[in-house]
């Protein structure tokens, strides 16, 4: 199936809710308040009310507006009363008519299956529960992210990267190629798809993306082709 079907995005919505859920299960008091190191500014009730909450929002009838990142902190800011077993009772609610909702347009089903998947492994990362690396949803996300990036590349006037990992290939961006990197080749994972998710989506400090064997203009290269800023520390995954 196509991997920018909607109904196809919003099924692996639909599991990485229920693998999230599945891990938060039994475990919200002893786990709300951890770090979620690869979002410094938030633990994982923050990450959860953002994860739920969008949902929420939508079905509600409340779509971002103009500023995104305001309506974004406006969702957590408006949870923080709501312990972990509450955020996960009301997307236990709204989920299912969300993903009803998102198999029917591209513009609800793109960001947020690949947004939910991308904060699935923030989770488990926070909670130390690693898994599902090798999962649908890492592979649709990575296809998604592969559009986002050349989305930002050819606003940026880059050029195009070449990626490879777990034998497939993927070109972002349009023109001449000026930055590459092969996981493959560096063998530097057990699972190269979830690898190069978590480097192209901004889960690995500059250090730990510039010591992988890229090709080309590495500098320009990364700052082009990223959606957010890196964080400052290594991240251990």
């Amino acid at each position: 199936m196509n991997q920018f079907d909607a109904d196809y995005l919003a099924h692996e919505y639909f599991l990485a809710r229920q693998r999230i859920v599945g891990l938060l299960e039994g475990r919200s008091r002893e786990v709300a308040d951890l770090p979620v190191q690869t979002c410094p500014d938030w633990n994982v009730h923050d990450l959860m009310a953002h994860v739920s909450g969008l949902a929420a929002e939508i079905v509600k009838g409340n779509p971002p507006g103009s500023d995104s990142q305001a309506w974004v902190d406006a969702i957590i800011d408006a949870r923080r009363g709501v312990d972990l077993d509450g955020l996960l009772e009301e997307w236990s609610i709204v989920g299912p008519v969300f993903e009803e909702m998102a198999a029917q347009t591209r513009r609800l089903s793109v960001p947020l299956s690949y947004d939910t998947v991308v904060h699935e492994h923030d989770l488990r990362h926070a909670i130390g529960a690693p898994g599902a690396r090798d999962s649908s949803g890492v592979m649709a996300a990575m296809e998604v992210g592969v559009w986002l990036m050349t989305n930002d590349l050819d606003r940026r006037q880059f050029g195009r990267v070449n990626l490879r990992a777990g034998g497939r290939d993927w070109s972002c961006g349009s023109g001449e190629v000026r930055l590459g990197l092969d996981l493959d080749a560096a063998q530097v994972s057990a699972t190269p798809v979830w690898e190069l998710l978590r480097v192209t989506g901004s889960r690995r400090s500059h250090a730990q993306a510039k010591a992988l064997p890229w090709t080309g203009d590495f500098e320009r290269g990364l700052a082009a082709m990223l959606h957010m800023e890196l964080p400052v520390d290594d991240i251990h995954e």
